[in-house]
């Protein structure tokens, strides 16, 4: 099967070719190329090195690197097609049980699918936490906690758990900034809830009517957080991370902002 095939029957799964000798350059494009697949939830990679004609012993380290941070996001990397000269090569310098290395693009499938039913087998199905603080902006750090908790029990990567962090953090702040202005009287119950696929944050305040959702940018995003500093974004880094976002206010009972987004 082609890796034209492939991506057309598995749109999930990336294929990479890598052509003559790969070099310190070519490992920095293969980094920055596969830490863009990653980032758009790709983490079914095949490098297809059908092409590459030698790979010197210093470069696996970048290689290792690379694959160590294909595992840290939980996904699989796999290094398919190799000339038989080459593989035998890197059996010689013993970074064969380094790698995940398939002589065949049908091995590496096969590799892919086995992959994938395991880390199915061991992700959560439902979960359902909630925590109720008061409007203090200091209350912060314990909502932060909660949705570090949250998705840890989800076993999301680092890197997804902190722009979810960020998410909830965001919204959170700017509710106790502009519907309670500081209150410590007024309360707020955020609440996590996953029926996979989706993951729903439910923030429901007793607060004025506010809705984040137009709350302007206050300055350039980059500039932003080069200055350290948190809340007032609103809806724009929000909807960066999440997928849908909504907001309803109950007279008399306050503003209900609710995040979702597919968490596979």
């Amino acid at each position: 099967m082609s890796p034209q095939e492939l991506l057309i029957l598995h749109k999930d799964i990336v294929v990479i070719s890598l052509e003559g000798i790969l070099d310190d350059k070519n490992i920095e494009e293969l980094e920055n190329k596969i830490d863009k697949d990653i980032l758009a939830g790709k983490k079914w990679i095949i490098v297809d090195c059908s092409k590459l004609q030698n790979i010197p012993r210093g470069i696996f380290r970048g290689l290792v690197v690379i694959n160590n941070k294909v595992k840290k996001n939980h996904g699989v990397l796999i290094f398919a097609r190799f000339d038989e000269s080459l593989f035998k090569t890197i059996k010689t310098y013993d970074y064969s049980n380094v790698f995940l290395m398939c002589k065949t693009f049908d091995q590496a499938m096969d590799q892919i699918f086995e992959t994938r039913e395991q880390k199915d087998e061991d992700k959560i199905k439902y979960l359902n936490m909630e925590i109720a603080v008061s409007g203090n902006l200091e209350n912060l750090a314990k909502i932060r906690q909660f949705t570090e908790d949250v998705t840890r029990n989800l076993k999301l990567s680092d890197d997804d758990t902190n722009l979810m962090i960020l998410a909830v953090d965001e919204a959170a702040a700017n509710i106790m900034k502009y519907a309670y202005k500081g209150s410590n009287v007024k309360h707020m119950v955020i609440q996590a809830k996953y029926e996979y696929p989706k993951f729903t944050i439910l923030i429901a305040d007793n607060g004025d009517e506010f809705d984040p959702t137009e709350k302007e940018l206050p300055v350039e995003l980059d500039q932003y957080i080069r200055g350290g500093h948190s809340g007032g974004l609103g809806i724009y880094i929000i909807e960066q991370i999440i997928d849908k976002v909504k907001h309803y206010y109950i007279p008399g009972l306050g503003n209900r902002l609710i995040m979702e987004k597919n968490i596979y």
